[in-house]
């Protein structure tokens, strides 16, 4: 399989996102095989990694313009609910990773030394998620 053209902008990637999004929302999940339906999962975490770390990013420059005052908005928290439409929850959870310090070497899975005894992706020094702990 050939990697697509990479996008020529903005505008173009979001399109791309939207339209693959799309794709697997409607595909017939159980008429992949196993081995694809995998590949799928593992892009999707991938991809969730790279969802949160380029809307921190756009945030953060959302944030330092004050973009959210063309909207009436007071506050980019506010502005994700009333325009996005997210709870009050996930707004302050995006607006906290907006305020996290950018890594200096990105990379798109952790490592090994990353994960926590359950394989669960962790940040040094903390316990693994709860949410991600394996079935009992």
């Amino acid at each position: 399989m050939t990697a697509p053209a990479p996008p020529a902008s903005t505008s173009e990637a979001l399109g791309m996102l939207t339209s693959a999004m799309s794709y697997l929302a409607t595909a017939e999940a159980t008429q992949m095989p196993a081995q694809v339906q995998a590949q799928c999962l593992m892009t999707l975490e991938q991809a969730d990694a790279m969802e949160t770390a380029a809307r921190a990013s756009i945030l953060a420059a959302f944030t330092a313009s004050q973009g959210y005052h063309d909207d009436a908005d007071y506050s980019p928290c506010s502005w994700l609910i009333h325009q996005t439409r997210v709870t009050s929850g996930t707004a302050k959870e995006h607006v906290g990773w907006s305020r996290r310090p950018p890594r200096r070497s990105p990379s798109p899975t952790p490592g090994p030394s990353a994960a926590g005894p359950t394989g669960c992706p962790r940040t040094a020094g903390t316990a693994p998620m709860r949410s991600c702990s394996a079935p009992r």
